[in-house]
């Protein structure tokens, strides 16, 4: 089959119907002969760029700087293909937020801050409304957890939980020192080292639980009768059903009698 060169307009003989150009130098010359010239949308410069980017672009930039400043000038507010926004209520305060659509779309619960998500997540993902309730992951799981983390530093290490003040966050690293621990001792060993919900004695799986909880009674962290030995099993049950952070004495009593009833 006989063609004729885009470029050099000479004939040559080709297999390729979809071939255009008679040799490598012409196919260069020829693509770079379909270079337009523009000016930048930023900073004015003339540019040339290939014809093709020269249809698809909307907006065309001489450097990587002008491009990031294009996209502020015109990717932000009202230009922003996402700025299409949707008003809702902090399903804990009740404020009034703006959010888009795609979040609109595919969140359950909408927040105005962290320390509202943080009690929305105590109410909306405690219990049996946690996704993980009632199940547990395999020791084949376990154990690939554990070599992936191991040698790696803990993930939120150095950082503030925005609702608790400098004063509260230094008495907390002073509590999970040596004191905590001298806590959760003498509550095991007053307990003798057992359960006192199901009575399992088995090592490395009990918890020191605070009666009245450790979130909101502060004067009562370190008082060894507001502590009780649970085992991880019924630990676990406990806050299943009366959540974490606002838990009472009352319902510890009436944990155990409904499991004593049960």
């Amino acid at each position: 089959m006989f063609k004729k060169c885009e470029f050099c307009g000479k004939d040559y003989e080709t297999h390729n119907s979809k071939s255009k150009y008679c040799s490598k130098s012409c196919s260069n010359k020829g693509r770079n002969h379909k270079n337009v010239k523009c000016n930048c949308d930023v900073c004015g410069k003339e540019i040339e760029i290939v014809y093709s980017r020269y249809l698809k672009n909307k907006h065309n930039y001489c450097s990587v700087e002008c491009q990031a400043k294009g996209k502020k000038l015109f990717y932000t507010g009202k230009n922003n293909p996402l700025y299409d926004k949707v008003i809702v209520k902090c399903e804990i305060c009740n404020k009034e937020i703006e959010i888009n659509k795609y979040r609109y779309k595919h969140q359950k619960h909408f927040y105005c801050s962290y320390s509202c998500k943080y009690k929305g997540n105590t109410i909306y993902q405690s219990g049996e409304n946690n996704p993980f309730y009632g199940k547990q992951h395999s020791d084949e799981t376990k154990d690939k957890i554990s070599q992936a983390n191991k040698g790696n530093e803990v993930w939120n290490k150095g950082y503030k939980v925005p609702w608790k003040t400098d004063e509260e966050r230094e008495k907390d690293r002073s509590l999970y020192g040596d004191k905590y621990k001298e806590w959760r001792n003498e509550v095991f060993a007053r307990d003798n080292y057992t359960c006192q919900c199901c009575g399992s004695s088995k090592g490395g799986n009990l918890n020191a639980h605070h009666l009245n909880g450790y979130a909101w009674c502060k004067d009562e962290r370190l008082n060894v009768d507001n502590g009780i030995t649970l085992c991880k099993e019924c630990h676990r049950l406990f806050h299943s059903i009366y959540g974490k952070g606002n838990n009472t004495i009352e319902q510890f009593i009436e944990f155990m009698k409904n499991i004593r009833s049960a």
